[in-house]
């Protein structure tokens, strides 16, 4: 079977409604699996902080696309981009945050290696919280700025605000650098 390279835009659209209808305003996290035409196929529930799909049921259903919710405006966790990793009919992994959503497709030659992906997320996670342990005045400005600007009005306390901010900004530059190095179109939108 020929892989398609990308989801159709009518799939987009149907995924974008349901993620809307059934990941927004939940006090835990939930997966959702798509078919190549944006219909669900799947859901699972899970805690505040994490939702599990049995490896089985993934290639089972051999979904075109998954997205979950994140209670709090953080893009795609290393757990998430590792599970896509091992999943080469996967097109697209989604997560769907306070305000954005975060979109990470497949490269043109396919999900590289779980094991090269694990080894470059932990060398990435070392340097990044480093920089930050530090007080690098340089370390991840832009991230940071641009994280602040998203999450205005997300919060209801600045103090609360404070941590996610920095977790954010992890979440989102290790995303943003391995898009960039394995070729990953990423994409953040803001949500309707």
């Amino acid at each position: 079977m020929v892989h398609p390279q990308a989801l159709t835009p009518l799939a987009l659209q149907r995924i974008a409604r349901t993620e809307v209808e059934l990941l927004r305003g939940l006090d835990h996290e939930r997966w959702l699996l798509f078919d190549l035409d944006g219909n669900l196929l799947y859901t699972a529930e899970g805690d505040r902080y994490q939702v599990a799909i049995p490896g089985a049921v993934l290639r089972r259903l051999r979904p075109a696309a998954f997205s979950h919710n994140h209670l709090w405006e953080l893009a795609h966790s290393e757990g998430d981009i590792v599970t896509a990793t091992h999943e080469d009919f996967l097109l697209e992994t989604r997560v769907v945050g306070a305000a954005h959503r975060y979109r990470l497709a497949r490269p043109k030659t396919g999900w590289p290696d779980p094991l090269e992906v694990e080894d470059f997320l932990r060398d990435a996670w070392i340097e990044e919280w480093a920089m930050l342990e530090d007080g690098d005045p340089a370390a991840s400005r832009l991230l940071r700025r641009r994280l602040l600007e998203q999450a205005r009005g997300c919060y209801a306390d600045p103090t609360d605000q404070r941590e996610e901010i920095a977790w954010a900004t992890c979440y989102l530059g290790r995303v943003e650098q391995f898009s960039s190095v394995f070729e990953a179109p990423f994409v953040v939108e803001p949500l309707p």
